[in-house]
């Protein structure tokens, strides 16, 4: 089957699968994962997780999970690492994050989530007035932009 059939037949998931296979076939003492989960679907998600997981207790690996996707990964990290434009802005255990203790014996249904929310429009707001496109602002006809793109999308017709 010619390469070009195969893609189409193959899905984002798919292919993220295969590349995490490959990555993770070799156990390392160091990963880096950068949004290693956008395209899976929960149930291999949480196999990922809970692989990582596994290595970090069993072999006494480290891994650095970047991600903005946070529902479900309450409990799962030992350590924070708070970057900001380049800056490390805070690094220590979890236990250690006052704020999300707070937001958790509170019952906070999505503390981390809820957390980084708040770093972040904080950020934003000690910005001499950025306006981030994830602010509401309509447009000149009275539109409001679509938040799921990193700015106004606008269509015409005709």
């Amino acid at each position: 089957m010619n390469e070009c059939i195969l893609s189409s037949l193959v899905t984002q998931g798919m292919r993220r699968r295969c590349q995490l296979l490959e990555c993770l076939a070799t156990p390392r003492s160091v990963y880096l994962m950068d949004e290693i989960t956008s395209d899976l679907d929960l149930f291999a998600r949480e196999g990922i997780l809970n692989f990582l997981r596994a290595e970090t207790e069993t072999r006494g690996a480290t891994i650095f999970y970047c991600t903005h996707i946070f529902d479900h990964l309450e409990g799962w990290a030992s350590h924070l690492l708070h970057l900001s434009q380049g800056e490390v802005i805070r690094f220590c255990p979890m236990s250690e994050v006052e704020e999300y203790s707070t937001l958790c014996e509170e019952g906070n249904a999505t503390p981390l989530y809820s957390l980084v929310r708040r770093w972040i429009y904080k950020e934003y707001d000690a910005g001499g007035g950025a306006q981030p496109w994830r602010k509401l602002a309509k447009t000149e006809d009275g539109r409001l932009p679509n938040l799921g793109l990193a700015g106004p999308f606008q269509m015409t017709s005709g």
